[in-house]
């Protein structure tokens, strides 16, 4: 049975804190914003079941905006809460009262599950919160084994949730604000989802206070600390450099550009996908995070004063890799291509491929891919896929190297 976990929307400004009781702000304006949008994709997954939510007031606000979409009923739930760090913000807290509480929220249910006191006597660590949450888990799952479940919880309570059902995390993203994750732990077929956040618009995408692009910024601008230089065998090879990359993660750009600089390349081939976990062929309105990424390793690619040779991803806009790089040369799927007098083979599925040519690239997936990376040997046909990891190709010498991927 569906198991969906998210973190409640964005909260008012520090500057706006003091007006509440302490410790339990309201949303702010697009944190409810963020929550309708969240309660929106929920409806249209048709999301029937309940709804169990931490008992602060930026839980239950964000799963009764979410209610008024799915018309389910929530649950206020102890074990979900933030976690207490301190002992003093105990003794200042005022919990609402199951009465209040459903004065405010039309949507919690009348069998209410809320035990009081549900604060805990003493500050947490994040052990303690791992051990209150494992057990509301049991409890809810004793309760509500046949029901699809929506768990609204904060950083910390939701983060716990995501490691005790075991949802594969991603390097790419984070618990943003309203994010979806999902998993059913009886149906094997089912791929889990990670803090995905495809129903938000890029720029109304928060942790809390930080934009979802000044998040990323700061992920990548670290340099790639790890070597990345051209084997001593090839460094003297002579003669034009042929760099080929594809299904490019964002989040090793950073690698990417020490890769160009170390290789110097007078030809990039790039066949699709150049920010490869932004799925913007499924879900158009992640339009702005695409652009803002590929802007940096379009950059990157331009710098390098190299001839730029692009295929189409599945998740590419190439009107927009075009207006970034007006100088690339973009071709169709499965396209010849001539690079330095040898004719290669170019695209992004290798299901769309011929080989018919002395050399082939593309990249996408191994799935359907029967030859093998140690297929290849210099001086007979090679296939080159992105999803192996980068390769360097000397085309006077008809050698190659590869770069694992990363």
């Amino acid at each position: 049975m569906l198991r969906y976990i998210t973190r409640h929307g964005q909260v008012v400004s520090h500057d706006e804190s003091h007006l509440y009781t302490t410790g339990d702000m309201p949303l702010s304006q697009l944190g409810r914003e963020q929550a309708k949008m969240l309660g929106k994709r929920l409806a249209k997954m048709k999301f029937n079941g309940h709804i169990i939510s931490s008992p602060f007031l930026r839980t239950l606000e964000t799963a009764e905006l979410i209610a008024e979409e799915t018309g389910s009923v929530i649950f206020p739930y102890g074990p979900m809460h933030e976690i207490i760090a301190s002992d003093s913000f105990i003794k200042k807290y005022e919990p609402l009262s199951y009465e209040e509480l459903r004065s405010r929220f039309p949507h919690i249910s009348e069998e209410s599950i809320l035990e009081y006191p549900w604060m805990p006597e003493k500050g947490e660590t994040s052990d303690d919160v791992l051990l209150r949450v494992s057990r509301g888990v049991s409890n809810i799952e004793r309760l509500f084994p046949d029901t699809p479940l929506l768990y609204v919880g904060h950083g910390a309570s939701a983060g716990k949730l995501l490691s005790i059902y075991e949802i594969p995390s991603q390097k790419t993203t984070t618990l943003f604000n309203c994010s979806l994750s999902a998993i059913d732990p009886g149906n094997l077929s089912f791929k889990p989802i990670y803090c995905d956040t495809s129903h938000l618009p890029y720029e109304k995408t928060t942790s809390n206070f930080v934009t979802k692009e000044e998040w990323y910024a700061e992920k990548i601008s670290a340099p790639y600390e790890a070597d990345v230089s051209l084997p001593e065998e090839y460094q003297k090879l002579s003669g034009p450099r042929v760099l080929h990359i594809g299904d490019t993660n964002s989040y090793f750009y950073r690698y990417y550009e020490k890769l160009i600089e170390a290789v110097k390349p007078d030809v990039i081939i790039h066949t699709g996908d150049m920010a490869d976990e932004v799925k913007v062929g499924n879900c158009p309105n992640i339009k702005g995070e695409y652009i803002h990424k590929i802007k940096i390793i379009t950059d990157m690619m331009n710098k390098s004063g190299a001839r730029l040779v692009f295929c189409s991803g599945n998740n590419d806009l190439m009107d927009e890799v075009k207006a970034l790089c007006p100088n690339a040369e973009i071709y169709e799927e499965n396209s010849v291509v001539n690079i330095f007098g040898t004719e290669c083979r170019i695209g992004h599925y290798v299901t769309k491929m011929t080989f018919d040519k002395e050399l082939a690239f593309y990249g996408h997936s191994t799935a359907d891919d029967h030859w093998k990376k140690t297929f290849n040997c210099e001086g007979l046909p090679c296939r080159f896929s992105a999803m192996w990891g980068s390769t360097v190709y000397f085309t006077d010498h008809k050698k190659f190297c590869h770069f694992k991927r990363v």
